[in-house]
């Protein structure tokens, strides 16, 4: 065994037994890059601060005492240990000789005194060998516990490695408590409204009556430099108006004053019960298909998930990234970003491609409308993870865009979504099945953001899909 091993065994043996959080991990690896003494004798004594019980204080300064009294040179003869106390150390396990109550002493008057570097690297050497009179010319007086640390002498360069390998391995046990953290954050419900901001009594923006108005900054849009004010009277009927004029569809509430992304967490609370169930079954009836084994009509929405079971998912879903801070923050950033409306489905539907298939952009052309090995498992975990059904609907549904060979949940039979029809159409492109449905069924056009199959009765150009997409259509107006 290396001699960095046998420091790294006893520095990991005083960190588990005296269960010290890794709150040192910056400590350690600035002595790992400066090879301080200074430095080295402050870790040391932090390291156990707080953290050892009185017994083991007390066990080790009776064996500092019986070891090491009387002789400030490292050398002495005093009596060994018994057998007993030393199976009680918590470095007993390792036959090591480096208590660190005598190195701490012996550093701390070193230090005090005006002797050189050297001479501090020489009292570390000699506090890691056990005194001379327990060495013995034979090889059958060396017991185990009378062997010294290391062979040759621990050396500074020594050190340093030890430490640089424990800092490392607990800066990694911090990464990746920050990165389950994150990971833990999915999917939670976005609510960045502050209660502790009672209504006023000012103007409303929509009404202009003087009353009780909340103001939009702080209760409803993700915009914090909006200055509009309105009242609950207002604002509950501006979202049911929303809602009740796009039925069959999700639409994007936003808010009436700068026209900001206002979450379904922020708005639910204006609107009734029976309209935020219409609201849900709309997300349902986004990702309709009727299976054409059974001819039943069924939804492909995600169910959504309890609270309780969120861990299990995440791990489900990013299990690969929970022990990587960068990549669970990255993830973490564009979840929220999407929950904020500041990215669209189709870009989270990217990053989610990158973060599980790396490859995958460069195979594009080769999938074919199938999703990779594994995907719609890890996809079905982190999509059951948003609460909210419109915001989860949106981006199956982009999903189902890319990857639009599925299979109907009440049979399993093999379906196109884009184009509903119960086959996946191999060798024929979904362009050209809808090209040959165009011209089955005149007047019917595609959406740009969907694919949803769309026919135009009367009005305007104007249309706007049940994915809540604002398109115009190809042709003259009514």
């Amino acid at each position: 065994m290396s001699d960095s091993r046998h420091v790294q065994q006893w520095l990991v043996a005083y960190m588990e037994n005296y269960q010290k959080p890794p709150e040192h991990a910056q400590q350690l690896c600035a002595f790992a890059r400066h090879r301080g003494a200074h430095l080295m004798y402050r870790v040391v004594r932090d390291a156990m601060r707080d953290a050892t019980s009185e017994s083991a204080q007390s066990m080790n300064a009776r064996n500092d005492s019986r070891e090491f009294d009387g002789d400030p040179g490292g050398q002495g003869h005093g009596d060994a240990a018994t057998k007993g106390d030393r199976a009680s150390s918590p470095d007993a396990d390792w036959k090591s000789g480096l208590h660190p109550i005598p190195v701490l002493r012996r550093l701390r008057s070193e230090i005090k005194g005006t002797n050189s570097d050297r001479s501090i690297r020489m009292t570390l050497r000699r506090a890691s060998s056990v005194p001379r009179s327990y060495r013995g010319d034979s090889s059958e007086g060396r017991t185990a516990e009378c062997q010294p640390l290391v062979e040759p002498r621990l050396s500074t360069h020594i050190l340093t490695q030890t430490y640089q390998a424990v800092a490392k391995q607990l800066l990694a046990h911090e990464a990746a408590v920050r990165a389950s953290e994150s990971i833990e954050r999915f999917g939670k419900n976005l609510n960045h409204s502050h209660p502790d901001l009672m209504a006023q009594s000012t103007t409303c923006m929509i009404c202009f009556e003087n009353t009780e108005c909340v103001r939009s900054a702080a209760q409803l849009c993700v915009d914090r430099g909006c200055e509009g004010w309105f009242c609950t009277c207002c604002l509950a009927q501006y979202f049911e108006n929303i809602i009740q004029e796009t039925p069959f569809a999700v639409p994007t509430l936003r808010c009436p004053g700068c026209k900001g992304f206002v979450p379904p967490s922020c708005w639910r609370k204006y609107v009734k019960a029976e309209t935020l169930l219409k609201w849900q079954g709309n997300a349902e009836n986004l990702l309709s298909l009727r299976c054409g084994a059974c001819d039943e009509p069924g939804s492909l929405l995600f169910p959504g998930t309890p609270s309780d079971s969120r861990e299990c998912l995440a791990r489900e879903a990013f299990g690969s990234q929970a022990q990587d801070p960068t990549e669970a923050a990255e993830l973490e950033q564009s979840w929220c970003q999407y929950e904020r409306g500041e990215m669209s489905a189709g870009s989270l539907l990217d990053v989610l491609l990158t973060t599980w298939h790396p490859g995958y952009h460069d195979q594009i052309d080769q999938n074919d409308g199938k999703a990779p090995d594994k995907f719609w498992d890890r996809f079905q975990a982190a999509a059951n993870l948003i609460e909210d059904a419109g915001l989860r609907a949106v981006l199956q549904l982009s999903v189902l865009r890319r990857f639009p060979k599925t299979a109907t949940l009440c049979c399993n039979e093999p379906h196109c979504f884009k184009c509903k029809v119960t086959t996946h159409h191999e060798g024929t492109s979904c362009e050209e099945m809808q090209e040959q449905q165009s011209e089955m069924e005149d007047g019917v056009q595609f959406c740009p953001s969907c694919g949803v199959a769309t026919m135009k009765s009367e009005g305007c150009n104007h249309m706007i899909c049940l994915c809540g997409e604002d398109w115009t259509w190809d042709g003259p107006e009514d």
